[in-house]
């Protein structure tokens, strides 16, 4: 027997499925209210991360530095480099000036000396000029320092005649002073912020 379907049977049916699609509805929207809660969790907890390694990790920094004042001595000159002590030296006045670590003052005050000699100045022929291979086109320059750095309380020091230099490339097309003149503040802030990392990264 076929059973006889009713207004009511009809509403039935429809009632039911209102509810599961109501049911389904709401699932989902738990769903992705759950998946949006883990999203914004796990962005928290890499955004802490991020925080909490920089304010951990330090390149090259130490806490527990013997000093925090430095005296630097006029830069000596051994080189053939023209006036690149006076600039060397104002570099590395900066580069500790804008690391901060380490305060620059007068030798009465100062725990410790730097010491710095420039011992090489480079210039060698990279690549030769295309009509005339005799003459260069560009030239490298390299320029070398000794440092060596002084506890004033006990005279000791620290390191000595450490070695470190650097280079660059130039291009001789506005004549080769005119060039070199442009390149030595490079070389010099580049060896300026060698000495630094020199200086606050052995302990």
């Amino acid at each position: 027997m076929i059973p006889k379907i009713t207004q009511r049977t009809i509403n039935s049916d429809k009632a039911s499925i209102n509810l599961f699609m109501k049911v389904t509805i709401l699932i989902n929207s738990e769903k992705k209210l759950i998946l949006t809660y883990i999203l914004l969790a796990l962005v928290f907890v890499f955004v802490l991360g991020i925080n909490t390694g920089c304010t951990s990790y330090h390149l090259g920094k130490s806490a527990d530095m013997p000093f925090k004042t430095l005296y630097i001595e006029p830069v000596s000159n051994r080189s053939f480099a023209p006036q690149t002590q006076a600039l060397l030296n104002e570099n590395l006045i900066e580069a500790f000036l804008r690391d901060g670590q380490i305060r620059i003052v007068d030798e009465s005050q100062a725990e410790t000396t730097l010491r710095v000699v420039i011992t090489r100045y480079d210039r060698e022929i990279a690549a030769r000029q295309k009509d005339d291979t005799f003459l260069g086109r560009t030239f490298g320059v390299t320029l070398e320092v000794q440092v060596s750095l002084i506890d004033n309380l006990t005279g000791n020091l620290y390191f000595a005649g450490r070695n470190l230099s650097t280079n660059d490339n130039i291009l001789i097309d506005d004549g080769l002073p005119q060039s070199e003149y442009q390149t030595i503040p490079v070389l010099t802030r580049s060896l300026a912020q060698k000495i630094k990392n020199t200086v606050i990264s052995v302990w």
